[in-house]
């Protein structure tokens, strides 16, 4: 065993609370006021 190596659940997705926009050339972060679910888990579909 490997000292200080921790087991984690693997990532299928993650949630934000805002977005990127773009102001005066520039990309910054807004807050919005709901959650964004993003999936990293693709279908047949793509």
């Amino acid at each position: 065993m490997i000292k200080g190596l921790a087991i984690t659940p693997p990532i299928l997705g993650r949630n934000s609370n805002g977005k990127m926009v773009e102001k005066n050339g520039k990309r910054l972060p807004e807050k919005d006021d709901q959650f964004t679910i993003t999936s990293q888990i693709q279908g047949k579909d793509g």
